[in-house]
């Protein structure tokens, strides 16, 4: 292939054949002939390929909730087409000119497989193709609501955002922090202190654990326990005996005496001393 009907002659044992397509199956045969032009020994014939050069370092960009930009490095070979497959698209896959591709219309946090290749014409250019597995951005959890248990528990629960998610991240901000991952709709936060200030954030996941949806939070102060000094409106603590220095909840005593009856409230210590 590529030469003259009538073939070549050479007088070498090499010669250097050009003009060839990238990725082309040529075959060639070499016959020895004798000085006289006519008399001619076995044939030799080989089939090979030209050096070809698919699509490289295939990856995602501009990944959003609904769409996806695809990205890949040219094939070396000039004059080719790259016929794109994967989730969402035509069984037969599509045909690009250039090395972007933006896929929208998508679900989020959809798990999505691609694969693309290149062509001259209709005949793929050998070669492995360039693979990747990509996840859209989950949409954010809906419905937020943070209760508090009791003077130190807090419970956040949440509806599954539209569309795929794999699991959960929470953030606990404020003092004591905390983060946690989890696959269900609710958790629960322990160790809280009163009057401090909280915030708790949630995030939805894909499925690879790292593709985060735009976080949701709620802000909360953690109230004062009825049962605490510190819910009594001045003074918080009484600095002689009073019978009637007690709690918001009349349970326990904040006076100079509860310590000797054993009837102080639990924070009588920290608050009152």
């Amino acid at each position: 292939s590529s030469l003259p009907n009538e073939g070549w002659n050479v007088s070498e044992t090499s010669t250097s054949i050009t003009g060839l397509k990238c990725a082309e199956q040529v075959s060639f045969t070499v016959v020895a002939t004798a000085a006289d032009g006519t008399t001619q020994g076995a044939p030799q014939s080989i089939s090979l390929f030209t050096s070809s050069s698919g699509p490289s370092g295939l990856y995602a960009s501009d990944v959003t909730t609904s769409s996806v930009t695809l990205n890949w490095a040219a094939s070396l070979c000039a004059g080719v087409e790259y016929v794109l497959e994967g989730t969402t698209l035509p069984t037969e896959g599509i045909i690009v000119s250039g090395t972007s591709y933006k896929i929208s219309g998508l679900t989020g946090g959809k798990q999505l497989n691609f694969t693309i290749k290149a062509q001259h014409g209709n005949t793929v250019i050998r070669g492995d193709p360039a693979s990747i597995t990509v996840y859209t951005v989950p949409n954010p959890v809906k419905n937020l609501l943070v209760s508090i248990v009791n003077k130190t528990y807090a419970t956040a629960s949440w509806t599954a955002p539209d569309g795929d998610h794999g699991s959960y991240v929470l953030q606990l901000a404020g003092t004591p922090a905390h983060e946690l991952n989890t696959n269900k709709e609710n958790a629960v936060f322990a160790g809280l202190i009163p009057t401090n200030s909280y915030s708790i954030y949630v995030a939805a996941l894909a499925g690879d654990k790292l593709t985060t949806s735009t976080k949701v939070s709620k802000s909360f102060v953690c109230p004062v326990p009825p049962s605490w000094c510190l819910s009594r409106t001045t003074p918080k603590c009484c600095s002689t005996a009073s019978t009637t220095c007690k709690s918001l909840d009349k349970s326990c005593y904040c006076d100079t005496k509860c310590t000797q009856y054993g009837n102080c409230c639990e924070d009588y210590k920290s608050t009152c001393h």
